[in-house]
């Protein structure tokens, strides 16, 4: 369940950066506790498939999260290179 803190965090961070994503997590999550619920009333027979499922979810966050933090980086980058065009650079000796 531990787990489900990160992802959540990581969807609420995506989604207003990147609506779709966010979205795809939300019905990976919803499938998810669907599979919790259920195997409250016994059908633990797939316990891995829940394991498996949890491990996509946990990887596509992490993945969508490395991704934005890039694009946040580059942003910077930009900016700064923005920032600092029109200042003159010290002559060379």
């Amino acid at each position: 369940l531990s787990a489900f803190v990160g992802i959540e965090a990581t969807r609420r961070k995506l989604k207003k950066l990147r609506p779709a994503s966010a979205q795809t997590l939300y019905a990976l999550e919803v499938g998810a506790f669907g599979f919790f619920i259920a195997a409250i009333f016994g059908s633990m027979a797939h316990v891995s498939f829940l394991v498996l499922h949890v491990i996509t979810i946990w990887s596509i966050a992490e993945l969508m999260k490395r991704e934005v933090a890039a694009a946040a980086a580059a942003r910077r980058a930009q900016a700064f290179q923005l920032a600092n065009a029109g200042t003159p650079l010290p002559a060379a000796r």
